[in-house]
């Protein structure tokens, strides 16, 4: 189930894009673009913890305001989806983290909302990584990304521990590593 139009929040880091529920967890740009952050909180204690705002786009006072707005004789659940625009897998997540009593109090639901708290209590398995992390630490290459302990060896792209960005941005950076360090070579 894709959720569309969300910004999530880790730690200071926050990050808008999509996001996919999957049977196994959630994944997507956005996660994959906090994926340090979760990692770091996982490391240190056990659970990390994402706030996703489910409608970035509205302030907490219009979101409040519609809620009010509310006819007595409509459903909220339907009300949340034909006004508040909120998808089936935005209101299947703020129901499964909200009680029943808290989904028809107007300021709780805002804050589901505007916040919905998504716990993290692990990665997936290796074997199914986009990418990982792992490396050649920085410090131990120069800026021609030759190693300071063995001269005229070199390592470059995915060899290097860095939370590198997925996709065409990978691609992208690994290839202007790789000129750069012909660049250097040629100049030997």
């Amino acid at each position: 189930m894709p959720l569309k139009n969300i910004s999530i929040t880790a730690l200071d880091a926050t990050k808008k894009g999509e996001a996919v529920i999957t049977e196994f967890g959630i994944e997507g740009g956005a996660i994959y673009a906090l994926s340090k952050q979760i990692r770091q909180q996982l490391n240190e204690g056990k659970q990390a913890v994402c706030y996703i705002d489910l409608k970035p786009t509205l302030s907490i006072e219009d979101l409040i305001t519609a809620l009010k707005s509310k006819p007595s004789n409509s459903s909220m659940s339907k009300y949340l989806e034909s006004t508040i625009h909120l998808s089936k897998a935005q209101l299947a997540l703020l129901k499964n983290q909200t009680t029943q009593e808290d989904f028809f109090n107007n300021e709780i639901l805002t804050k589901k909302i505007k916040a919905l708290p998504l716990h993290i209590t692990g990665l997936g398995p290796i074997d199914e990584a986009i990418s990982t992390t792992g490396g050649i630490a920085l410090n131990e290459i120069d800026n021609n990304f030759q190693f300071k302990k063995w001269p005229a060896h070199y390592a470059i792209g995915e060899m290097l521990d860095w939370d590198a960005p997925t996709g065409g941005y990978l691609l992208q950076a690994c290839f202007s590593m790789g000129y750069k360090l012909a660049e250097h070579l040629n100049t030997l």
